[in-house]
């Protein structure tokens, strides 16, 4: 595993140091299958899986996005009455574009837990979960967190490993950072829930140290028994679970250093063997869309010439 020291700690905006454009951490992205449920009692049950593997001391803040500002998590009796601020939406189903989070006090979190409610008879795009934890935290907590939601609840795909957060309030800066970043780290995803679930119906977001196949897999004609059944080159191991397939690219995540020659093969493999099956229709920003370089990156394993 490459060395996460070698990974910035943050990268902050040149004009203003006390900006943050990316920050490295763990994360865990589920695409959502839609039912019901996910308003009533799924949501909260995967926001109480995140805090027992999470540090939640940390968790500071949370707003749902019927709120105007950001509330203290100490005005909650529990952390899971979070999940519970969209409730005036709901009409005996989803809350559509409900969104909550619950995130630590700095101006970029690491730790947090974030969740988009869709209906889906009213738009492409699928709900989602993404769920951060500090780069130096054990993967191990991660592994646990996607073998427990792909046990516990209906999924369409997901994404594990390490990651960059972008700065939603400077897409075009943070979108310049990541992609000079990415030129770097091969092993390392770039957290764009928002995008990526408008094709998440259809499409793979991609592939990580953890790769998850749930329901997307079908409607994109992936075979997944056959890929459970594989004979993987590297150190590649398939966990059928329940609500999806799970790949797990090495026994630790790579941050995938081209400066140290540290290449994510197991990952390569993955993309390579689901290259069909991603999702190339999406945008990042900054030199990502000035570049039309998106595709590039998300096959960045399997085309390395277009992206190098």
């Amino acid at each position: 595993m490459s060395s996460p020291v070698l990974l910035p700690r943050r990268v902050h905006l040149r004009s203003r140091p006390d900006v943050t454009l990316l920050r490295p951490c763990l994360a865990l992205t589920l695409y959502l299958e839609p039912g019901p449920r996910w308003a009533s009692e799924w949501a909260s049950h995967l926001f109480q899986a995140f805090l027992e593997h999470a540090p939640a001391d940390q968790l500071r803040w949370f707003r749902s996005s019927i709120e105007e500002r950001w509330r203290p998590v100490g005005e909650l009796s529990t952390l899971a009455e979070a999940l519970s601020f969209g409730g005036a939406w709901r009409d005996g189903g989803e809350r559509h574009l409900l969104k909550v989070v619950v995130r630590d006090d700095q101006d970029l979190p690491e730790t947090c837990f974030s969740y988009r409610e869709v209906a889906r008879g009213r738009t492409p795009r699928v709900g989602f979960a993404e769920l951060r934890l500090p780069f130096d935290h054990d993967p191990d907590a991660l592994l646990a967190l996607a073998i427990e939601a792909a046990h516990r609840f209906p999924l369409a795909c997901g994404v594990g490993g390490y990651a960059f957060a972008l700065d939603p309030r400077h897409p075009r800066n943070a979108g310049h950072a990541a992609w000079r970043e990415s030129k770097r780290y091969l092993g390392v995803d770039l957290l764009a829930p928002e995008p990526f679930s408008l094709f998440a119906d259809e499409a793979l977001p991609g592939t990580g140290w953890l790769t998850l196949i749930g329901a997307t897999g079908a409607r994109a004609g992936v075979d997944v028994d056959r890929l459970a059944a594989r004979a993987w080159r590297n150190d590649v191991a398939a966990m059928s679970l329940p609500h999806a397939l799970l790949l797990r690219a090495g026994a630790r995540p790579h941050t995938g250093d081209v400066n140290l020659m540290d290449l994510p093969l197991a990952q390569a493999e993955v993309s390579a063997a689901l290259a069909p099956h991603l999702a190339t229709k999406v945008t990042l920003p900054g030199r990502f869309r000035e570049e039309e370089a998106t595709r590039d990156w998300i096959l960045r394993h399997v085309e390395p010439e277009t992206w190098s």
